[in-house]
């Protein structure tokens, strides 16, 4: 991350859902590694396993809305800190 040459905290995101809706998020960590953004979730749940599920849809998400932003590859990671 600390050699990317773009990198984004708290990254806010908005995109248009089918149907007109809005949908919001705010990603902890974006970066771009070999035109690839790196998407980063942090979690700090003792235990994540019994939110699993949401936290996966919640990272799809995001990847997927930084890739409709950008028109780049993205990839999503939840990181337990």
């Amino acid at each position: 991350m600390r050699a990317a040459g773009r990198a984004h905290r708290d990254f806010p995101v908005l995109l248009k859902q089918d149907g007109g809706s809005i949908r919001a998020g705010v990603i902890d960590l974006a970066f771009l590694e070999d035109d690839v953004w790196q998407v980063v979730d942090f979690k700090t749940d003792v235990d994540i396993r019994p939110r699993i599920e949401e936290y996966t849809i919640q990272i799809r998400w995001y990847v997927h809305a930084i890739g409709q932003i950008t028109g780049l590859r993205a990839r999503g990671y939840l990181l337990r800190v």
